[in-house]
């Protein structure tokens, strides 16, 4: 089907086939939506409201935490204590990888 010949509701409707059918994350579908607006507004100049394509909500999930003994078990598994040394350095201070590389 030609683009010019689809209303809202059909666009809408790919929105939610895209999220339940195809199973796509909700921030892949908001990269959908600025192409159909930009299609839809500016190119073919379609009357629609302003903000007619909803953007679904992203998730976002919180970190895991691990628990006290969760960590200790874990430091007690590094055999080299250069490993280690640099690994509870790392936890302890909550510094990233490059930042424990460039650690003399």
């Amino acid at each position: 089907m030609s683009p010019d010949h689809v209303d809202l509701e059909d666009v809408r409707e790919y929105q939610l086939h895209l999220l339940n059918e195809r199973l796509l994350s909700a921030a892949t579908v908001n990269q959908f939506v600025p192409a159909a607006s930009f299609l839809y507004y500016v190119t073919l100049e379609t009357l629609w409201p302003e903000g007619a394509l909803p953007r679904p909500r992203v998730s976002h999930k919180l970190p895991v935490v691990l628990s006290p003994a969760e960590v200790d078990a874990f430091f007690r598994h590094i055999g080299t204590l250069r490993y280690r040394a640099a690994l509870m350095t790392a936890y302890g201070a909550g510094l990233r990888v490059s930042e424990v590389v460039r650690l003399k």
